[in-house]
């Protein structure tokens, strides 16, 4: 499933039978995977790909566990990969209210009404 994530170009919207798509994914490696998908406990390689994605202009990612160990992988993120982000955003927050201003939440839902 995941050697879809190693294709390259139009090949996934070209493809017109399944067997053909099939026959495209056989000589895909796991290392080609690897290479494509963040894999493994290396904190650094997520947290620039969500930064990758992010000054691409995305505002929303997805993080999933290929293997079985769903939970762990999510404690894992919880714990090591979102960190860095909370931080930074607890900061840009702090920059846009200005010194002394502490943004609650009904003060966010009435400044995004007036934009």
């Amino acid at each position: 499933m995941w050697a879809l994530a190693a294709l390259g170009g139009s090949v996934l919207t070209e493809l017109p039978t399944p067997a053909l798509f099939e026959s495209a994914l056989q000589p895909i490696s796991e290392d080609a995977v690897a290479e494509a998908v963040v894999c493994g406990p290396d904190v650094r390689r997520y947290v620039d790909r969500i930064r990758a994605a992010e000054e691409a202009g995305y505002t929303h990612v997805c993080l999933h566990q290929v293997g079985p160990e769903q939970e762990a992988f999510m404690e894992f993120c919880e714990r090591e990969v979102l960190p860095a982000f909370a931080r930074r955003s607890e900061s840009r927050r702090e920059r846009r209210a200005g010194p002394g201003v502490r943004r609650t939440p009904a003060r966010a839902a009435k400044r995004a009404r007036r934009s």
